[in-house]
């Protein structure tokens, strides 16, 4: 599998270290993309620095996803349950618009929401961080270890 396949594409496995590398990439990323947004509203003001922000932004989140849905692959899971966390804030987001709270005061539901929120993560993160993906094939492809069907039995 070639880099732009692992970065872009939500098909097939990833191992554990494959994932682990470009989430150390992803976050390496994160300084020198700070300086030179620095550097870009020095050069073209805050409206082209937003622009090239969202930009950054949208490409470094589908890497996230792409990556993500891959090592989930491997654990014979679906990329969609990436999107659980985002839905549940999305909730308490709403919750607080239609309680009336606030970000200084939010609601009970919105706080249990986002603990709520806050446990998924933590179980997406040792689930892709942690745990050896499927022996051998499954629904998404070949063993990205190489681990035949047979071995897989053992």
């Amino acid at each position: 599998m070639d880099v732009s396949q692992i970065l872009f594409s939500f098909k097939d496995r990833i191992p554990r270290s494959t994932w682990w590398l470009v989430l150390l990439a992803w976050l390496l990323a994160l300084l020198p993309l700070g300086l030179f947004m620095a550097m870009v509203i020095d050069w073209t003001g805050l409206a082209g620095a937003l622009i090239l922000f969202g930009v950054l932004w949208v490409a470094l989140l589908w890497i996230s996803f792409a990556v993500g849905a891959k090592r989930l692959h491997d654990r014979d899971r679906t990329g969609w349950w990436q999107a659980v966390p985002i839905a549940i804030s999305a909730i308490a987001a709403l919750s607080l618009k239609i309680t009336g709270g606030s970000l200084k005061e939010p609601s009970t539901a919105a706080q249990l929401l986002d603990l709520v929120s806050a446990g998924f993560s933590l179980w997406l993160f040792v689930e892709m961080g942690f745990l050896r993906g499927t022996r051998g094939p499954n629904r998404f492809g070949p063993d990205p270890l190489g681990t035949s069907e047979a071995d897989a039995k053992l």
